[in-house]
């Protein structure tokens, strides 16, 4: 998943994206949750991710067999394509097939806190 981010940054002349444990954590922890809720929902999500010491930090959710099929859901949509393509460094990803067949995923996006702002 984060190569193919990068692959569309690349294209933009945008800086690739870096993984982050933390982002890959929540993200997989909200995968799950979507998956035994059977829905897509930022439930509890803000909660988790406001834990974490970054700044800026965003999210997208989609359903799709795999990543490229889910990116590809993404990429067109306007909010997501400023996400995928905006002014992130940091990126952490969780999927997770649920009992109902449908494979959940969670996006994460973030910036490295930076200690002289004031955020």
């Amino acid at each position: 998943m984060l190569a193919l981010h990068n692959i569309f940054r690349e294209m933009d002349s945008i800086r690739p994206l870096i993984a982050n444990a933390a982002l890959n954590h929540e993200a997989l922890k909200h995968a799950k949750r979507m998956a035994r809720l059977c829905w897509l929902s930022d439930y509890k999500l803000r909660e988790s991710v406001d834990k974490l010491n970054l700044k800026d930090i965003v999210w997208c959710l989609s359903l799709g067999s795999n990543a490229e099929i889910a990116v590809k859901k993404l990429i067109n949509e306007p909010d997501t394509r400023y996400n995928i393509l905006g002014d992130y460094t940091e990126f952490g990803v969780g999927s997770f097939k649920g009992k109902n067949g449908i494979r959940y995923w969670c996006l994460l996006y973030g910036n490295l806190r930076n200690e002289n702002s004031h955020s």
